[in-house]
């Protein structure tokens, strides 16, 4: 009796360990897609990795493809971004992230109307949305309504001090009126929210050296390797710098 109870323990717990380990393709793909989100920062190359792997697992997953956008994003690899965020938005018209960014993408490229049509899609979808919020304060300052603009960055500031897109915002609204001292001191802000955001670092070193300031140049390309020792790029750039110096 004791022996059948102990046979029905085991084959319990080997059944057990059968049907944990049937995971179906879906639920792969979720983990294989958690792993990646957790990597994103610190190892994007291994994220990429998982992300594609989800992808493996399940072809139409709006969420990896989106992640491999990020990835494209941050390797600045535009054109790639550009086809991914399309897919996603293909596969799944009301991705909030996704509509923004494409949004983005498209002011940088110029397309002020393109990205007009991006910000309105993303109101309907979510109307308190920050980074909606922000394109649109974007877009106001690329038309030149510097007021309203000021006007939307300092909201998004009162919801989120943490922000650091309206920092830029606001830097670049003082940079076109020429008031170099207060938008240098706006980017110091923002780069203290988000000491890895090269945006930043780039337009203050752009300001700092249309204005003479060569030490204040030096100082920020240091302070931009101390905060993003990986970027090759970056050390390219100030290798630059100092060689013509």
């Amino acid at each position: 009796m004791l022996l059948n109870k102990s046979l029905s323990t085991t084959l319990i717990f080997t059944l057990g360990l059968m049907l944990a380990g049937c995971s179906t393709p879906e639920e792969k793909a979720q983990k294989y897609y958690d792993k990646g989100m957790q990597l994103i920062e610190s190892d994007p190359n291994k994220a990429k990795l998982e992300f594609q792997n989800a992808l493996q697992m399940k072809k139409d997953m709006p969420e990896a493809i989106f992640g491999l956008a990020l990835i494209a994003e941050k390797q600045s690899d535009w054109q790639a971004c550009f086809g991914l965020l399309n897919k996603v938005l293909d596969l799944k018209p009301a991705h909030l992230e996704a509509t923004v960014k494409l949004g983005q993408l498209y002011l940088a490229a110029g397309d002020v109307e393109k990205a007009k049509k991006q910000a309105e899609d993303a109101v309907k979808i979510q109307a308190d949305h920050v980074p909606t919020a922000m394109l649109l304060a974007a877009i106001d300052l690329k038309e030149r309504r510097f007021a309203d603009a000021v006007t939307k960055a300092n909201a998004v500031l009162k919801k989120d001090a943490q922000n650091a897109d309206a920092y830029m915002i606001l830097a670049s609204e003082r940079y076109s009126q020429q008031d170099i001292p207060a938008a240098l001191t706006l980017l110091d802000k923002g780069i203290a929210v988000d000491a890895k955001n090269i945006v930043m670092y780039f337009f203050k070193i752009s300001m700092l050296e249309s204005s003479g300031n060569l030490a204040g140049v030096e100082s920020t390309y240091q302070a931009m390797i101390k905060a993003i020792p990986e970027n090759e790029e970056v050390r390219g750039k100030f290798a630059e710098f100092l060689f013509k110096q």
